[in-house]
């Protein structure tokens, strides 16, 4: 009876903590060329990256540390939300025969170049669970890796639900450069 009792409360678990929303981790590239007509039309020295575009940045950063980092967890799908310098992903992850749903909360403050995301909260389903125990660390994403290499970033402006990136570049650089594309 005992053993029954624990196999029903285990099997409650899983389920509990199944996702809930399918969630993915396709995502396209940003097409700068688009980015960069619309600075020079505008004359703004500035890029604009949408929800849209960070969540594509987003998930194709993720995916290429998965690569790289030899983790038991793989993330199956994820969605990103940004409000201002602060960010909510709802995630879908396996582990073994597990999968669970749950959201993870950072913080980002950008500095010499550098986009730091640190692990402010996390929660499968509405469990919380401290983002130490599971190995989340403050993260730096180099910006400049994903930008054309004509661009300099110079400022990064957290704005409601985007990101206005200053740059410092050399306008006939950038006429050229469009040229080419």
């Amino acid at each position: 009876m005992f053993l029954i009792l624990i196999l029903i409360v285990l099997t409650a678990g899983v389920l509990y903590i199944r996702p809930t929303q399918p969630l993915d981790m396709s995502y396209k590239d940003i097409v700068w060329k688009d980015k960069l007509i619309e600075m020079v039309e505008t004359r703004q020295p500035e890029i604009t990256l949408t929800n849209t575009d960070l969540n594509n940045l987003a998930k194709m950063g993720i995916a290429k540390a998965l690569e790289e980092k030899d983790i038991p967890v793989s993330i199956t799908g994820a969605e990103f939300r940004f409000e201002g310098n602060n960010v909510s992903v709802d995630f879908n992850a396996k582990w073994g025969f597990l999968t669970a749903g749950g959201t993870a909360k950072f913080q980002m403050e950008y500095s010499e170049g550098k986009l730091r995301l640190s692990p402010v909260s996390l929660f499968v389903k509405q469990i919380p669970i401290s983002p130490d125990k599971l190995g989340l660390v403050p993260m730096d994403i180099d910006l400049a890796t994903y930008l054309p290499s004509i661009i300099h970033i110079s400022q990064v402006d957290f704005e409601d639900r985007y990101i206005k990136v200053r740059i410092s570049a050399d306008w006939m650089a950038i006429l050229q450069y469009l040229q080419t594309l």
